[in-house]
């Protein structure tokens, strides 16, 4: 069956044909023609979806507030994802601040924010927690949390800061240093328009419940497994 002979039953079903279209045909030009329907199908097609979308967007509100977002797991990138939306805010001319709990070395990311006007820095961390050669007391780990935790609930309060990353808080939960109820306090004392970030393993669920966003990093395969240290300028 050639285009020719199923052309009418197209002109039935689709509505969108023209003068043109019927030329390109009756003069055997069935490659063309067929390009053509195509493109009117896509264009009709496409036009109803940005219609579509329009309206939607009409229909969604403005977020008037500031939002709590999530970012754990074992897999990697939670840091380095909390650090892309400081980019994100400085480049729309926003102050924002970093703290780290329990992190206390040298990285790509604290050198590199800590030269930052925009930004404020505070390391508050005492290292690594009964591993790596820790000699450290569980109780000056819990010290040096609780104190980074109170710094942070001051800077939630004030409110000069767009978005302030709570690094590692998770991790800082799951080990005992912190208490969630102090936690959810601090989180829900801020001032309206702070955007607050929290990192690191797996949150609680009641902080997941009060998230706005919540995204999980999973591991689906990492080098370190192989017995590789982690990579400069790529993991710290």
């Amino acid at each position: 069956m050639t285009l020719r002979s199923w052309y009418p039953s197209i002109v039935t079903r689709v509505s969108c044909f023209s003068q043109e279209t019927y030329y390109s045909f009756s003069h055997g030009k069935d490659f063309v023609a067929l390009t053509f329907i195509r493109l009117k199908i896509f264009k009709i097609y496409a036009s109803k979806t940005m219609d579509k979308g329009i309206l939607h967007l009409q229909k969604m509100k403005p977020i008037k507030r500031g939002l709590v977002i999530i970012y754990h797991g074992n897999g990697k990138g939670k840091t380095t994802a909390a650090i892309g939306m400081l980019i994100r805010a400085l480049g729309h001319g926003y102050k924002v601040a970093y703290l780290q709990f329990l992190k206390n070395s040298v990285s790509g990311e604290t050198k590199f924010l800590s030269k930052i006007s925009e930004v404020l820095f505070y390391q508050g961390g005492a290292g690594f927690v009964g591993i790596m050669g820790d000699k450290k007391s569980f109780d000056e780990h819990k010290k040096k949390a609780k104190e980074t935790l109170k710094f942070a609930s001051k800077i939630l309060q004030e409110g000069t800061y767009y978005i302030v990353v709570l690094d590692e808080i998770n991790c800082a939960l799951s080990l005992g240093l912190l208490d969630l109820e102090e936690v959810l306090q601090a989180i829900n004392s801020r001032k309206e328009n702070v955007n607050v970030v929290l990192t690191g393993c797996v949150a609680p669920d009641k902080l997941i419940e009060i998230a706005d966003i919540v995204t999980e990093m999973v591991k689906v395969k990492h080098i370190y497994d192989q017995g590789y240290l982690a990579k400069i300028g790529v993991d710290f």
